[in-house]
């Protein structure tokens, strides 16, 4: 009549750092090609958007990171624009999603600029390649990896705010 313990064996999932990088690796290697196979022409143009030597897609960029939510945050909580600050809360999300999925599209094309000294016409599969090794090494770097990373964020949310404000 006694009571035992009976624990369920578990097992141990420890994520190490290489796993953690493999999988980022992959999906951004499998979001950046399917983004270079759906919409190849929209990809191109936010390339050469955040490539230009301006620093257009870099003030754009710092004022839709920074001020988009504040702004959302405001418009959601009056009770009017509720339903703008929602709309315009998922329209964030989106803008983030594509400019994570753009940036290896960026660093893989300005990579190439910079390897064959003149201006690549395109984003290549090459390019997208590169690009996900390139990021995936910059997450490596301790300090200044992710210091580019959030710079190279920036330009990329520029470009595509650029894109969106003037087509």
């Amino acid at each position: 009549g006694g009571t035992t313990r009976n624990d369920v064996v578990e097992k141990d999932v420890a994520y190490s750092p290489a796993k953690i990088a493999l999988i980022f690796i992959l999906i951004a290697l499998f979001s950046s090609l399917m983004w270079y196979l759906l919409a190849r022409t929209i990809l191109t143009k936010i390339v050469d958007r955040a490539l230009t030597r301006s620093i257009r897609p870099v003030l754009l960029g710092f004022i839709t990171f920074f001020a988009a939510p504040v702004i959302i945050i405001i418009l959601a909580v009056s009770v009017l624009g509720t339903f703008v600050g929602l709309a315009s809360f998922f329209a964030y999300m989106l803008l983030l999603f594509i400019t994570v999925m753009s940036m290896a599209a960026v660093v893989g094309v300005l990579a190439l600029r910079q390897y064959k000294k003149q201006a690549v016409p395109a984003v290549t599969p090459l390019a997208l390649l590169l690009g996900v090794a390139l990021l995936a090494l910059a997450l490596v770097v301790p300090v200044v990896g992710p210091i580019l990373l959030f710079g190279l964020f920036l330009v990329t949310m520029g470009a595509v705010a650029d894109l969106l404000l003037r087509p």
